[in-house]
């Protein structure tokens, strides 16, 4: 039996809690995860997209199953990929929807990509403190390095790395750490392709204070059409978190200009404070 094809994506970004989000949407009842968590699928060319939709819906799972498993990778406490089998099973007769979380899409995949072949998918975007994340990836990719990924050797000094990047985006160059945190450039593109009222924003912040993430969540299901369901207990673990992130206030008060007037700007798209002065 042909699967579903996703009601919702989480569209990143990168060290943002996409995978802990994800997580969270599937403990509701009524929403079944994609057998993996980032398909990758649109990264793919258009024309491959269009070729292949239906072998995307083999990612998700039919409302005829028994159930679903889900393969999710993640950290565990020592900074190790671990990969992590979720099992649900499928009630009969239960209305489900289903969803992916592929957090390299926001600033990578363009828009129109998705939209030609999912106009009506409701897109959630989490955004992170810029300066956290930058400091956050750049943690990730020294890991890489030290672990003889030959992709990841040219990783240097986070103080010399965001220097370099910051330099090349005069050029509009774009790289690994800071260009991510400039999220009104990537949201923009969004915006003008799907209709507002399919794009969402979240605070990784709210994420991990449990009232405020209870809010989130309970927004979230009115966002894609649910029910509320009581979402208490879900976020006890977080997921893909790093242990401790060397940084320095001077190198952070650099970052916190540089990503000032973006921040800024995305202030005014969204209409509200975000939280990060």
């Amino acid at each position: 039996m042909t699967g579903l094809l996703p009601s919702f994506m989480i569209i990143g970004e990168r060290k943002c809690g996409t995978t802990s989000l994800y997580r969270y949407l599937t403990e509701h009842p009524s929403v079944l995860p994609c057998t993996v968590k980032e398909t990758h699928f649109f990264s793919k060319s258009s024309r491959v997209v269009r070729r292949d939709i239906e072998q995307y819906r083999s990612f998700f799972p039919s409302v005829t199953d028994a159930a679903v498993q889900s393969q999710i990778l993640d950290l565990d406490e020592c900074d190790q990929i671990i990969e992590t089998t979720l099992s649900k099973p499928i009630e009969s007769g239960r209305k489900y929807i289903t969803g992916e979380a592929s957090a390299n899409m926001l600033m990578t995949v363009p828009p129109r990509r998705i939209f030609d072949v999912l106009p009506k998918v409701k897109l959630i975007v989490v955004a992170r403190d810029p300066v956290a994340r930058a400091f956050s990836h750049h943690a990730m990719h020294v890991r890489f390095k030290q672990e003889g990924r030959w992709q990841f050797r040219f990783v240097s000094d986070y103080r010399r790395d965001f220097e370099r990047e910051r330099w090349a985006s005069r050029l509009r160059i774009r790289g690994p750490y800071l260009a991510p945190g400039r999220y009104e450039e990537s949201l923009r593109r969004w915006l003008d392709v799907f209709p507002r009222e399919q794009v969402t924003v979240v605070r990784t912040e709210d994420l991990a204070e449990p009232r405020a993430q209870a809010q989130v969540l309970e927004t979230l299901c009115d966002f894609l059409g649910l029910g509320r369901f009581n979402f208490s207990g879900v976020g006890a673990a977080k997921l893909n978190v790093a242990s401790s992130v060397a940084r320095d206030e001077q190198t952070a008060a650099r970052l916190r200009a540089y990503f000032a007037p973006s921040t800024q700007r995305l202030e005014r798209l969204l209409g509200r404070s975000m939280g990060w002065d």
